[in-house]
């Protein structure tokens, strides 16, 4: 729904998507529609899509959360990274 931009699911993903962290289970599905949602030119579809990927992932909005993922992101190999976001930024869902 959120996809085709109706509002009202954007508004709720908005209000509960804190009361759903830890709660969703991240599946293939739901990480199709995460990823679909996030080629979207609406930003307030992306916008939803980071929401529900935060949940899914049990992850909330804090600085700790975010030096978490840099150093994370710091193990990977600048190769491989540059190409999962080249191909995220070209909307490819394979990687190299």
């Amino acid at each position: 729904m959120t996809i085709r931009r109706q509002q009202g699911s954007l508004d709720l993903i908005g209000q509960n998507a804190e009361s759903w962290r830890g709660g969703l289970q991240n599946t293939d599905r739901l990480i199709d529609l995460v990823l679909t949602a996030m080629k979207s030119d609406d930003l307030r579809v992306r916008g939803a899509a980071i929401e529900v990927d935060l949940a899914a992932n049990n992850l909330s909005k804090t600085p700790r959360t975010d030096c978490g993922l840099l150093k994370l992101i710091r193990k990977i190999p600048p190769s491989a990274l540059r190409c999962a976001l080249g191909a995220a930024n070209r909307g490819r869902d394979e990687l190299c």
